[in-house]
């Protein structure tokens, strides 16, 4: 056998090899779930996280699920079958947690699982909707200051 039908060979048993290894790992891969791709699953607790610091509710407060959930209570922001902090958020609740605050969202799929991806991609999205919840500041000399400029944040530039 020559040497150029000896790597020939090398690399024939290196294609079929790797297309082996490539066939078998697939269904392990698959069987991680749909969202194995785009990261965990967004529980309850860590999407309430999310709205009180999009809020700015409390720009001072080290915010964890438990008071999370406690600030939008105080605010009257309940799922409809109340919280579960560490239950799997589905669209149908997103959706419903976001209605509060006049956000324009719907779902074909409520049951359907969100992750966190999709959690912080909608918040991100809505960033500007939150800002009615503000904080304001009282100064010492009696004025008020809020985190973020209202007047830009109604007005956004083109």
């Amino acid at each position: 056998m020559s040497m150029k039908q000896q790597i020939v060979r090398k690399l024939g048993v290196g294609v079929v090899s790797a297309l082996l290894v490539g066939a078998l790992a697939a269904p392990a891969s698959a069987q991680m779930g749909p969202a194995f791709a785009q990261g965990e699953y967004a529980t309850e607790g860590y999407f309430a996280i999310l709205m009180v610091e999009a809020m700015k509710l409390n720009v001072r407060q080290t915010w964890n699920k438990e008071n999370a959930i406690q600030g939008l209570q105080n605010l009257g922001m309940e799922p409809l079958d109340g919280w579960d902090a560490d239950a799997v958020l589905t669209e149908g609740e997103m959706v419903h947690l976001l209605r509060f605050i006049d956000i324009p969202i719907y779902t074909e799929n409520p049951e359907r699982e969100v992750t966190v991806l999709e959690a912080r991609s909608i918040i991100k999205k809505f960033q500007r909707r939150f800002v009615v919840n503000v904080e304001a500041f009282l100064l010492n000399d009696g004025t008020t200051l809020t985190a973020v400029d209202e007047w830009t944040m109604m007005h956004p530039s083109p």
